[in-house]
């Protein structure tokens, strides 16, 4: 099986759209001017970028937009744990597909992750296996 790179589901991100999904689930709905007004003075962009950047996330299903007045208003469709978690597994599941041992290194970054973070982990995963069950009925 080869490697997949890019997946609609969860779309890799560049430092730019990262940016931008941080604005959209800190405050929420936004213009790209509310997103501009934001980001501009860090990184000294144009309304324009700004614009093409939300209608890039938008073509890779991670914001809606919403036309109000003459602007669009957008808002992120995953939250930022949904994304992270959906990024994470694409990950894991390509690479324990092209190399059975590959699940081991997700352990191995383990390593660094406080305690806390390991137990909401642990949280989600069971989360996870509790709706499977649901769903399968059992």
């Amino acid at each position: 099986m080869a490697l997949r790179l890019y997946h609609k589901q969860a779309p890799p991100l560049g430092d730019l759209e990262r940016e931008v999904m941080e604005v959209l689930w800190h405050d929420g709905a936004s213009t790209a001017q509310d997103i501009h007004e934001q980001l501009s003075d860090a990184r000294g962009m144009t309304l324009s970028t700004v614009q093409s950047t939300v209608e890039r996330l938008s073509r890779k299903q991670l914001v809606h937009r919403e036309k109000c007045g003459r602007a669009y208003r957008y808002r992120a469709l995953l939250s930022r744990q949904q994304l992270l978690a959906r990024l994470v597994a694409e990950l894991v599941t390509d690479f324990s597909s092209t190399a059975p041992r590959a699940g081991v290194g997700v352990v191995d970054l383990s390593a660094g992750v406080d305690d806390s973070t390991l137990r909401q982990l642990e949280a989600w995963v069971a989360d996870t296996r509790r709706a499977r069950r649901l769903e399968d009925g059992a």
